[in-house]
């Protein structure tokens, strides 16, 4: 049976039933709150939890995401965001792109590539210009970018390596999870959002977003633009929906 499952590790949201409860798959929610049927709780383990401050919870919820074949081993996934309805079309497609493909996430419907994706990480205050450079340094397969609310993995070997590297690079970074996955040098299969027909339940911010605002800093932009001239030789463009998607001061 395909096994369909959430986490949650912080209270600022709740686990919710299905929308469809599909006979073929199994649910499984690894929370310490109490859950709904269909799912069934498999409680947190805190030795799995890095550091004690609001990135932490997301660490602990990281290490559950990523490492699928530890805890199904053997078994194809779906993993889906507690706020991401779990409608029949999503069952059902993922389980058919499970047939096909050994590992599928959504394509980032604004950020296209490497380059976006840390740009909106210096931009969140997550890393300095100093490591802005050495992720250039070190990466050069830069034409990809995913939104990891939604993954299925099929469960091989392959998806197990792929899930123990991206692992390997989130805990040398530690803050979220789509950058060290598009870090890996592996054949990912990707969607688009409207495939997926994506409806997401209201939740409130993350507890690392709470009143957060961003310095309306041309230099720093103009920094950033420079060194992607230097590392790729390509002029970049930051795209208008990162900057849409912050809020200014």
């Amino acid at each position: 049976m395909t096994v369909i499952y959430t986490v949650l590790t912080n209270n600022t949201n709740f686990i919710r039933p299905p929308d469809y409860v599909d006979p073929d798959c199994e649910y499984y929610a690894l929370t310490n709150q109490k859950v709904p049927k269909p799912w069934q709780q498999v409680k947190l383990n805190l030795k799995h939890c890095i550091g004690n401050n609001a990135f932490a919870k997301k660490t602990h919820q990281a290490f559950y995401k990523i490492n699928s074949h530890l805890f199904f081993p053997n078994k194809d996934t779906i993993y889906i965001d507690t706020d991401v309805k779990l409608t029949k079309h999503v069952t059902n497609l993922g389980k058919k792109l499970l047939k096909d493909f050994t590992f599928t996430t959504l394509k980032h419907p604004f950020r296209n590539c490497f380059i976006d994706e840390v740009f909106d990480w210096y931009l969140e205050g997550f890393i300095n210009i100093t490591e802005v450079i050495d992720l250039f340094k070190n990466n050069k397969n830069i034409n990809k970018s995913y939104l990891t609310g939604f993954v299925l993995r099929q469960g091989s070997k392959q998806c197990a390596l792929i899930n123990e590297k991206w692992w390997h690079s989130y805990k040398q970074l530690l803050k979220r999870d789509q950058l060290p996955l598009i870090m890996q040098d592996a054949n990912i299969n990707t969607i688009l959002l409207d495939e997926l027909k994506w409806e997401l339940y209201e939740r409130p911010p993350s507890e690392y977003k709470k009143e957060r605002a961003y310095p309306n800093n041309y230099q720093k932009m103009h920094e950033f633009t420079k060194e992607v001239g230097k590392c790729y030789n390509i002029d970049y463009t930051i795209p208008k929906d990162i900057l849409k998607s912050k809020v200014w001061f």
